[in-house]
């Protein structure tokens, strides 16, 4: 039996079917790239942005933001207690990472930013703790 030359040029279901589910693993591929966890988002984001002095609501330490990156010192003696990085959530969410310099201890916090003068932060142990941004 012979096929004419019209019917061989069109592709089979199983043929469709195929190349849909290439191109479906190739979409969800892409999209699972795009969801890197840990990469660091613009720190600028989220109401102004992050860079400047903040300092604990107790007046015991200070943060020093910048770039991605901070640095805690406590306010009485000038001595580093501890540095890190943060990765901006989205506007309202903030997420520390740091270890600590007496503990070597690395850490992290997810803090809520309902202004952009405050954080709100829980680290990894449940403990609390806020920042007010002063500069």
């Amino acid at each position: 039996m012979r096929f004419s030359r019209r019917w061989r040029s069109r592709p089979s279901a199983t043929g469709l079917m195929r190349s849909a589910a290439l191109f479906g693993a190739f979409l969800a591929a892409v999209a699972v790239s795009g969801c890197e966890t840990g990469k660091k988002v613009n720190p600028l984001a989220g109401g102004g942005g992050l860079a400047g002095r903040w300092v604990s609501a107790d007046s015991v330490f200070s943060a020093e933001f910048q770039d991605g990156s901070f640095v805690s010192t406590a306010n009485d003696t000038g001595e580093t207690l501890s540095t890190g990085s943060y990765i901006v959530v989205s506007v309202s969410e903030v997420r520390l990472e740091w270890v600590g310099n007496l503990s070597q201890q690395r850490n992290v916090a997810t803090c809520q930013r309902p202004s952009v003068d405050i954080l709100n932060c829980t680290d990894q142990s449940g403990r609390a703790f806020s920042l007010r941004k002063t500069g």
